[in-house]
Formats: C-alpha cells, sequence, structure tokens
C-alpha cells in the first residue's frame, strides 16, 4: 500500500531499524534514533543494488517520488542509477577550482570566530586567489603553490607566507580526503568472511572475521608477549569496570603493542612459510 503524508509524519522509531514501502521499490527506512530515510531498491545486471534518495522531513514524499522516477528511467535504458551518480560525482570534483575548494574548506572550520573566519577568507583572496582561484584543483602542482606563498615571503610577510603554507596545506588535504575518487575503501567484516567462504571455510562453524581477533587475544595473552592491559587496548575492548577505567583510560602502551605487533605478523609469517615448503 502507498505511503501517506501522515504516516510517515507519524511513523515512531523502534528498537530496531524498520521499512515503510511505497511502492516501485521505493521505501522509508525509520532508524531508532528516529532519523528517516528515503531509499530505492533496484536489481542491475543480476545484483540488488540501493540508492539514498533523501533524508525526511527535508525531502517529503512528493519530492522522494519525483527523485525515484529519473533513477527508473535510467534503468528503462538499460543505465545503472547508483553507478552514473558516482561517476556525475567524479566528474564534478575533476571540474573543481582551487577556490571552490578552499572556500569548502574555510565553511568546515566551524569553530573559528567570525572576525578569525574573515580574516582567513580575506588572507586567501589577496595572496591565493589571484593566481590559482580559477585553476582545476587536480593540476595543480606543489610548486604552483610555493610560487604564490614565496611573493608573499619576498615582500617580507614572515608571518603571512607561513600561515598561507599551513593553509594551503590544509586545503589540498582536505581535496585529497574529500574529492579524490580513488580514496581506499576499508576491508568490511562481510568482505573477509565472503573471501573465507569462498576458499572453503564454513564461516558459521569453523572460522569467521572475529576469530582472527579471538587467535590473537588468546595467543598474546598466553605468551606473555604483552600485558594484558595492552593486548585489550590493542583489541579496541573497553574496560567494563568504570573504576579501573578511569585510572587506565590514558594509557596507550604503544611500545609494548608495536612489539606485540611485530611479533604477531613474524608469526603468521613462519606459519606461512611452513604451509608453502
Amino acid at each position: 500500500m502507498a505511503l501517506t503524508d501522515i504516516k510517515v509524519r507519524t511513523a515512531k522509531p523502534m528498537d530496531k531499524q524498520y521499512k515503510l514501502t511505497d511502492g516501485s521499490g521505493m521505501h522509508l527506512l525509520v532508524h531508532p534514533n528516529g532519523s528517516k530515510y528515503w531509499r530505492l531498491q533496484y536489481r542491475f545486471d543480476g545484483k540488488q543494488k540501493m540508492l539514498v534518495l533523501g533524508v525526511y522531513p527535508e525531502i517529503t514524499l512528493a519530492d522522494a517520488r519525483a527523485r525515484r522516477d529519473e533513477p527508473r528511467k535510467l534503468l528503462a535504458n538499460g543505465v545503472d542509477p547508483g553507478g552514473k551518480k558516482k561517476n556525475d560525482k567524479v566528474e564534478q570534483s575533476k571540474a573543481l577550482t582551487f577556490k571552490e575548494v578552499a572556500i569548502e574548506w574555510h565553511g568546515t572550520n566551524k569553530k573559528w570566530s567570525e572576525d578569525h573566519a574573515h580574516r582567513v577568507l580575506k588572507s586567501l583572496e589577496d595572496n591565493l586567489f589571484v593566481a590559482l582561484g580559477e585553476r582545476n584543483i587536480t593540476e595543480l602542482k606543489t610548486r604552483d603553490l610555493l610560487a604564490s606563498i614565496k611573493a608573499v615571503e619576498m615582500s617580507g610577510r614572515l608571518e603571512v607566507a607561513a600561515r598561507l603554507q599551513q593553509r594551503a596545506t590544509a586545503i589540498m588535504r582536505y581535496a585529497v580526503g574529500d574529492h579524490d575518487p580513488r580514496k581506499p575503501k576499508s576491508v568490511s567484516e562481510n568482505m573477509v568472511n565472503k573471501a573465507l567462504w569462498m576458499t572453503g571455510y564454513d564461516t558459521k562453524t569453523e572460522v569467521c572475521c572475529h576469530s582472527f581477533r579471538t587467535m590473537a587475544c588468546s595467543s598474546l595473552i598466553e605468551s606473555g608477549l604483552g600485558a594484558r592491559d595492552a593486548v585489550e587496548k590493542q583489541m579496541s575492548h573497553q574496560e567494563r569496570n568504570s573504576v579501573r577505567a578511569a585510572y587506565i583510560h590514558k594509557a596507550g602502551h604503544l611500545d609494548e603493542r608495536r612489539w606485540m605487533s611485530q611479533c604477531w605478523a613474524a608469526y603468521l609469517d613462519a606459519n606461512r612459510d611452513i604451509k608453502n615448503e
């Protein structure tokens, strides 16, 4: 049955997330925290896929239905809407200028006072945007940025030049972190379990991704290579005793953890080499 505005508005959060189906693959996902997301489920090339259409109430029921129609048209023409969205984002990122990314970076610094934020932007406008503002950020080289900063330094404004270098570095790091499509994805637990399953292991009865953490934790504690607190820290385990946690929460055990990690890596390498003999 199709959704109504009232049903969407009055949907209450539960202990677990749940869906309210509208039709044609679209549904409203209601999270336990009360957040509501419009999503479109579809199949492409034999695979089940998902496309986020927006967040309620910013995107109303009528808006979500309108957003649903365009992806369905693409599907009818043999185009993956999710893939197209990613490709469009990559192309947009390639077309960004240094000024556009710098202003976007500037807007992320919410803790700055209004006066400080104004001074930072004015400094960028006066010293970097003139020569670099309209340049495609993907084409900029370190020497391009340094040339503009060097000009400020040669004028005797050494402190301004130093700050410009810091800000230019921050802007370029922001550009790589937020806009570079080559940014690697972390390996998920499901991905590891799938790899184990494909090599013949039953991930429910034999071994699974979490088993590797269990093996490492038990082996390191029993071997005496590291103190129990160091092992627990390495596993990112939380101390359940609140009183004890108050005293040890700042202890990083970094040197000990480096040594343990190296020993564990050597142990794994040795086992691999024995198997390959």
